[in-house]
């Protein structure tokens, strides 16, 4: 047990500590320059609290799991927001005392069990102390930590399954290397643990918040579009009533079939944007999953009115994939009808408006399979052709306009 004295001189040497806390690997990444003035420490700081972060990250950043944390101050910050639980009780629960039993492990581990006990010490407790997505929503959704500066998502801990996950917690630089980015729930938990620091001020939780929301403003993003990707997403965020495929096999089969595009894109014609949604469908289904389907919904591509003095009609967005995936579902068929992919896509846009290809046709599987001489109900069948090839003469005729399209 510690005495008082050295709490409260452990305290004065956080506030010391600040020009280092200054100079970590994330607040290089933030780029923040005027970092003098900060808030006040936390007012007590536990006997569990302090032996946790000596044991891991120690005054000088050599404890026994040093890449759990970017400063000795984070980790107070976090350990002071955890809840308790009973060191005499060992549990797998989201508690200081799970990690603290799991960080004096460390100490006479052999090597090859240090690592999973310092995973278990870290702010996520990776699974063996509560869950990575438990620890990281507790945190985000803290008054004290983010408050309103993040998006709300309902069922936080669910949703959070929708992002990467790198199995293993490491603060180290080169950032590119480990978890400061990526689009994982590892790299949010490094953001919103560094908003969580004792001594951070409000222009640091400015920056580091958004680093850790559901849609990261920087950072905590994908590199790359995949279809496993955006798969994914969809498969936690748009389900049931809001889902816009049926399964797996037809989400992977029409986003090959469509442009990738690059993350974070939320206008074009592209899988990057239909991802885009599919994330905002996390807190929001009913409104951005059908953005997030195969038609775009007119928000992943841009609907055009027409042009009278021109001469050209309205182009809608939804005819583009509606078109690519027609062909590629019912090659055959597509041949028997239309001269070109090009030819496809002037018939639909020339198609009258109870077609249905304008904005907002709100397209998800329960609408779009009854929806009668729309388009999309012809996607629908198309998407189905699509994922089931062996059976995709039973679909091809409803999307070309045969009942229930017709």
């Amino acid at each position: 047990m510690r005495t008082v004295q050295k709490r409260v001189a452990l305290r004065a040497s956080l506030a010391a500590m600040l020009l280092v806390v200054v100079g970590s690997a994330c607040a290089q990444i933030a780029g923040i320059e005027d970092r003098n003035a900060v808030t006040e420490p936390v007012n007590t700081i536990s006997a569990e609290c302090e032996e946790y972060c000596d044991l891991v990250e120690g005054p000088t950043n050599n404890g026994v799991c040093p890449d759990n944390y970017t400063t000795l101050d984070v980790c107070l910050g976090v350990c002071d927001k955890l809840p308790p639980g009973e060191l005499s009780e060992p549990t797998a629960e989201n508690t200081i005392a799970c990690r603290l039993n799991a960080a004096r492990a460390v100490k006479t581990a052999s090597d090859a069990e240090k690592p999973s006990y310092c995973q278990a010490a870290g702010p996520g407790g990776n699974g063996a102390c509560g869950s990575n997505c438990e620890s990281y929503c507790m945190l985000v959704e803290m008054d004290e930590v983010c408050g309103d500066r993040n998006l709300k998502v309902p069922d936080c801990v669910e949703k959070c399954a929708a992002f990467g996950d790198s199995k293993r917690f490491h603060v180290g630089t080169p950032t590119e290397e480990f978890d400061h980015s990526g689009d994982t729930v590892q790299c949010r938990l490094v953001h919103v643990s560094t908003a969580a620091g004792s001594l951070v001020t409000d222009a640091l939780k400015d920056t580091h918040c958004p680093h850790a929301d559901f849609h990261s403003s920087q950072w905590c993003q994908a590199e790359e579009v995949t279809c496993s990707r955006y798969c994914d997403v969809l498969e936690v965020a748009c389900v049931g009533n809001n889902s816009v495929y049926e399964n797996r096999d037809q989400c992977e089969a029409a986003c090959a079939e469509l442009d990738l595009g690059e993350p974070e894109e939320d206008t074009s014609d592209t899988i990057g944007c239909r991802t885009y949604h599919a994330v905002s469908s996390l807190s929001d289904p009913s409104n951005h999953c059908s953005h997030a389907g195969p038609t775009g919904d007119g928000h992943c591509g841009t609907d055009t009115p027409a042009d009278p003095d021109k001469g050209t009609p309205a182009q809608f967005a939804a005819c583009r994939p509606y078109c690519r995936l027609l062909e590629a579902g019912c090659p055959s068929e597509f041949a028997g009808k239309y001269a070109s992919s090009e030819d496809c896509v002037e018939q639909c846009d020339a198609s009258p408006a109870s077609f249905g290809a304008k904005v907002d046709q709100d397209y998800t599987v329960a609408s779009a399979k009854d929806a009668g001489d729309t388009l999309v109900c012809g996607t629908f069948y198309a998407v189905r052709a699509l994922g089931d090839p062996d059976n995709a003469a039973d679909y091809c005729p409803s999307a070309f306009g045969a009942a229930p399209c017709d």
